[in-house]
């Protein structure tokens, strides 16, 4: 098994990754190089792709879905903590 840390931008709510990719961080990042919200993960570069269904909820805001079919991941704090979003993973029951 060949193990690499990998960067995706969180720019939709599916996002295509190495099955059984394990999500390390998820984060706003301002660089030279990269601008936006990305997710750095574990992975198997060798397997498969799989698509990976994201949801976002900011804080204080009503959500009118199923919550138990999502897994949290991470929080983010945008624009000096004016905002807080949640990151959650949709998940298969």
């Amino acid at each position: 098994m060949n193990t690499v840390i990998y960067k995706y931008p969180l720019e939709k709510s599916i996002v295509h990754m190495p099955k059984g990719a394990q999500i390390l961080k998820i984060a706003q990042q301002h660089s030279p190089v990269s601008k936006g919200i990305f997710i750095w993960a574990l992975v198997d570069p060798d397997v498969a792709f799989e698509p990976r269904v994201f949801k976002t909820l900011m804080t204080g805001l009503p959500y009118d879905e199923d919550i138990s079919l999502l897994q949290y991941i991470d929080t983010l704090y945008l624009y000096d903590n004016t905002y807080v979003l949640h990151v959650f993973e949709q998940i298969n029951k």
